[in-house]
């Protein structure tokens, strides 16, 4: 209920029904749109699916990604979405993939496979590490890679 007013008609109004009731508002519970059956055949559709939320809305018609996770929270008791936890890696090990990245011992795939990590988070760590970041070590027609003891250095 808003208690702000713009009417004093409408002070007045709920004034007197909460005198005659003695109550100030009526809690309001939202009906569910959809039925129990429903609800439990969105989520055996969504395991049948691969347990993949936007598949099975396709497949249905309803409900909205946040409505079936809600229904699969309630109605299986060992959900839970899949989290994928970081891996620590130590200061040492990241200058020890920079330094195998700047060395081209390998492909930046294979490098970042051996440490557990992407492409990408190889090059930023590149990026943190090495001042200038990419334009130091990256080779061009004009460039010249970095030499080992200035990359060591810059490492350190």
């Amino acid at each position: 209920m808003n208690l702000v007013t713009r009417n004093r008609k409408t002070l007045r109004k709920w004034y007197r029904t909460h005198v005659e009731t003695r109550v100030l508002f009526e809690p309001y519970t939202q009906s569910s749109k959809y039925s129990l059956e429903q609800k439990k055949d969105s989520v055996e559709c969504y395991l049948k699916h691969g347990r993949n939320l936007s598949r099975t809305i396709r497949a249905l018609g309803y409900p909205s990604e946040d409505t079936l996770r809600a229904w699969c929270n309630e109605l299986l008791p060992d959900y839970h979405s899949k989290r994928v936890g970081s891996i620590s890696i130590t200061p040492k090990q990241k200058k020890e993939a920079v330094l195998e990245l700047c060395t081209r011992t390998g492909t930046a795939k294979d490098i970042a496979k051996k440490y557990g990590i992407t492409r990408v988070t190889l090059y930023n760590w590149k990026n943190n590490l090495l001042p200038g970041g990419a334009d130091k070590t990256v080779a061009s027609k004009n460039d010249k890679l970095l030499p080992n003891d200035k990359i060591l250095f810059c490492l350190k």
